[in-house]
């Protein structure tokens, strides 16, 4: 595939030098190509990019289908293992359950009342594809797959027992404690206990802003009307008076320079929260490096370099970092 493409892209290029030199004459364009190019070769050419060639709006789902065997070494493990919820009536959590009693009893079909409700419109053609039975299968678990971590990261579906992909309700005050934290919450966020006051507010303090808006479309100028359109210039920096840059300079004068890895070693000096870590296995001596490897595995995690970058910089071991 990658040198029939290659192929074309080589060909297509000799066209286009032709006919974007001037000296060909547009009455001995064709002519001047075919000496170049047979017109067999082109014709060719032409039938193979049709048969290549992407929609402009491909999402490359068939390649993910063509990875289906691989991922299905571990995917059976892997949704009869973790136990998903949702709220309310989700056909997202029920196409998961239909895919594990599918594997569980080694059908390859899926059933008539299979739910389809959560398949996204790029994904339909090739779910809904009735011809193919077996890779409809395939592209119904793939979606389910790929759905199922967008809904993650949404949090519309969550996984019992994790603390990253939590329920979450349970970052919210409980329902039955809300009653009575209401009016000392309401007092901190200075907002009426009344939703019916609050909203009120908000709408009269949208009125004057739209007040301040239609005086800024009278005036014209940054701000003004083009057919239905609103247009906003953008708005250019001002200069910081010669005061504000004195200032900063003298605040950077006075803050020391720290290294962040110094920074955490006097912070654990004053804490002594190194202490509190322990090895996975509960059974490693405390050593002088281990210390030092895990200062830099706590850098590691909090700045996103990941133990191999760490280890690369650090001139410490991978294996300990991990």
């Amino acid at each position: 595939m990658a040198h029939s493409t290659n192929e074309k892209v080589r060909l297509f290029r000799e066209i286009g030098h032709v006919v974007l030199d001037p000296k060909v004459k547009d009455t001995e364009l064709r002519r001047t190509i075919y000496r170049h190019i047979s017109s067999d070769e082109l014709r060719d050419a032409v039938e193979e990019s049709d048969r290549i060639i992407r929609p402009l709006d491909d999402h490359y789902f068939d390649f993910l289908e063509s990875r289906y065997t691989y991922l299905r070494q571990f995917t059976p493990e892997f949704i009869a293992a973790l136990t998903f919820r949702a709220s309310g009536d989700s056909t997202l959590i029920k196409a998961v359950d239909l895919l594990r009693q599918l594997n569980a009893d080694g059908r390859r079909v899926l059933p008539e009342e299979t739910p389809l409700e959560f398949v996204p419109a790029r994904w339909r053609p090739y779910v809904n594809d009735n011809r193919a039975p077996t890779k409809r299968r395939h592209y119904f678990e793939l979606c389910v797959l790929w759905e199922r971590r967008g809904a993650l990261r949404a949090g519309d579906v969550w996984l019992e027992m994790s603390r990253r992909y939590a329920d979450p309700q349970t970052y919210l005050i409980p329902w039955e404690g809300w009653s009575g934290l209401r009016a000392e919450v309401c007092r901190e966020i200075q907002a009426p206990e009344a939703g019916t006051d609050r909203l009120r507010e908000r709408e009269a303090e949208l009125d004057g802003l739209l007040d301040r808006v239609e005086a800024l479309l009278a005036k014209g100028g940054d701000v003004h009307m083009e057919g239905n359109d609103l247009i906003v210039s953008p708005l250019e920096a001002q200069d910081r008076p010669a005061s504000t840059a004195e200032l900063e300079q003298l605040i950077d004068d006075r803050l020391p320079l720290v290294e962040l890895s110094e920074l955490l070693i006097e912070v654990d000096g004053w804490t002594r929260f190194s202490d509190d870590f322990e090895h996975a296995g509960g059974t490693e001596p405390r050593g002088r490096e281990l210390r030092s490897h895990l200062y830099a595995a706590v850098l590691a995690q909090s700045c996103n370099l990941g133990p191999t970058r760490m280890a690369r910089i650090s001139d410490l071991t991978y294996q300990k970092l991990a």
